[in-house]
């Protein structure tokens, strides 16, 4: 007999003392999808960037515009204002908030990759 248990549907994750729950159900996981797209879209555009190149004013506005997608991603990964209460926690320093949204990310493909992983292996040919 085979006997199958299932793992909680969401991941637990401490920052700055506090404890976030990442939903890992698959409704939740479209969502992160499509905001995770668009913080990575965000992410491949600053990279490009040249600052010896870029106005200032194009800088600022990049800048803001990198913070609120952060904090709307924070907020689609671990609820409502969880954005702003992280932003607040960091000291207000958006690049102490990124790593969050990478290792997040990065939670939610191994989930999926630990249980994919094991039955789509090659199987070696003899």
């Amino acid at each position: 007999m085979r006997k199958f248990d299932f793992k909680k549907s969401y991941e637990e994750i401490e920052i700055a003392g506090e404890f976030y729950k990442v939903s890992l159900k698959d409704e939740d996981r479209k969502k992160y999808s499509e905001q995770l797209k668009k913080f990575y879209d965000l992410v491949n555009k600053v990279n490009v960037v040249d600052p010896d190149e870029i106005a200032i004013d194009a800088a600022l506005k990049l800048e803001e515009e990198f913070k609120e997608i952060t904090l709307e991603t924070l907020d689609v990964l671990f609820g409502d204002q969880s954005g702003q209460e992280l932003y607040a926690a960091s000291d207000e320093q958006t690049e102490e908030l990124i790593p969050i949204v990478f290792a997040v990310a990065e939670i939610i493909n191994e989930r999926r990759q630990e249980k994919l992983g094991k039955y789509t292996k090659k199987k070696k040919v003899k």
